[in-house]
């Protein structure tokens, strides 16, 4: 059997100015794009990517760009769908409260559980448009029933 090597995470290119963070995410050969956006970042994002997948290595991106507040409206970045529409890749959502216990930009941690939930894959093939509200509202409903949940 294949052994199949450890994610590749994306991540802003800013956090890697961190002397103790950006020495980690380089040894982690994490993908630190600018979360701008344009053109040229998606030329970047593209290239670095292709290595990940050609070595089999499955790729962790947050749609949103950043840790966003429960409740908090945010757009999704179009760096997802270029990921998955370039390579043709299936696309697994993730749902998760963990906005709960681990608030953006909060020292103070809150007790109780923290749920990642693995939801069922997009496959590839879908146009931009559809492909974007189907990930946003598997993540945002799931995830807001997470939060419910477990509030």
């Amino acid at each position: 059997m294949a052994k199949v090597a450890g994610v590749v995470t994306i991540a802003m290119q800013e956090l890697g100015k961190y002397p103790i963070i950006g020495r980690a995410m380089k040894k982690m050969r994490m993908i630190l794009v600018n979360s701008e956006g344009g053109a040229k970042t998606r030329d970047s994002l593209t290239i670095r990517a292709s290595k990940a997948v050609s070595s089999k290595r499955p790729i962790l991106i947050y749609p949103e760009g950043r840790l966003v507040r429960i409740g908090e409206p945010s757009e999704y970045k179009k760096a997802i769908y270029h990921l998955y529409d370039d390579f043709s890749l299936p696309v697994i959502p993730v749902a998760t409260n963990v906005g709960l216990r681990w608030p953006r930009r909060d020292f103070i941690k809150k007790p109780g559980p923290a749920v990642i939930e693995f939801l069922p894959a997009i496959q590839p093939g879908q146009e931009k448009d559809p492909f974007m509200e189907e990930l946003k509202s598997t993540i945002e409903g799931r995830s807001n029933q997470l939060v419910l949940e477990y509030k």
